[in-house]
């Protein structure tokens, strides 16, 4: 299983948030973060925001920014941003 985080924005018109929502469904183990004041680009509308949550995410995975393991190597977290123009 990959970690994998979901970034949205609540606020989003171009695509819905509903979309988020099955990604998470079908992403097994996924977390969904869906930011209630931000749009379709949250990354570059509150970089701050976004960094505060995947620095949080990331360290709550063993404190190495990645996951261990059954094997005990550092597996990465895969982050998914959309921004379709």
């Amino acid at each position: 299983m990959q970690p994998t985080l979901i970034l949205w924005g609540q606020k989003d018109r171009l695509i819905p948030v509903t979309n988020a929502q099955r990604f998470h469904q079908d992403i097994l183990g996924s977390e969904l973060v869906v930011f209630d004041s931000l749009g379709h680009v949250p990354h570059e509308e509150s970089p701050q925001l976004k960094a505060n949550v995947v620095s949080k995410n990331t360290n709550d995975r063993t404190g190495c920014n990645t996951e261990r393991t059954a094997h005990g190597k550092c597996q990465p977290l895969f982050i998914v941003f959309f921004h379709l123009c």
